[in-house]
């Protein structure tokens, strides 16, 4: 069980998790509309690229329909990509952050490579270091 000690921390939990919901409801709500633009007669291609995907995510999308109607186009838990480091490493690399004093994207993207041997895009280093709270 999750305790908060402080209500700041609880608003900023708070906040993230409404923000997280919303952010799958647009999800569901474009995979709907997509669908609804199969059934109006218009091609995958076109009705998925008009939305900035690719065509491989409209079929997917079309195949999750057709097997499981509304429960296949809602994001099941955990369906992401796996993260790359452990929830221990996560904590071993702040607390590296912390004591070498790490900054930059170029300082911390080092660190990850020479202690856990895993590399990371410049743009995911600067998700972790948020998360981590360093953003």
């Amino acid at each position: 069980m999750l305790i908060l000690t402080k209500k700041s921390h609880f608003l900023k939990f708070m906040k993230l998790k409404l923000l997280k919901d919303l952010k799958r409801y647009i999800e569901f709500y474009e995979k709907i509309t997509f669908i609804e633009d199969i059934y109006a007669g218009e091609t995958v291609k076109y009705a998925i690229e008009k939305r900035g995907k690719t065509i491989p995510t409209g079929h997917a999308w079309l195949k999750a329909w057709n097997e499981e109607g509304f429960d296949g186009l809602l994001r099941k838990e955990g369906s992401g990509r796996k993260t790359k480091l452990s929830e221990k490493q996560f904590e071993e690399l702040k607390e590296n952050i912390i004591k070498k004093q790490l900054t930059s994207v170029r300082e911390v993207k080092h660190e990850i490579i020479e202690e856990f041997g895993v590399t990371y895009s410049d743009r995911q280093i600067r998700r972790i270091m948020k998360n981590l709270g360093f953003g």
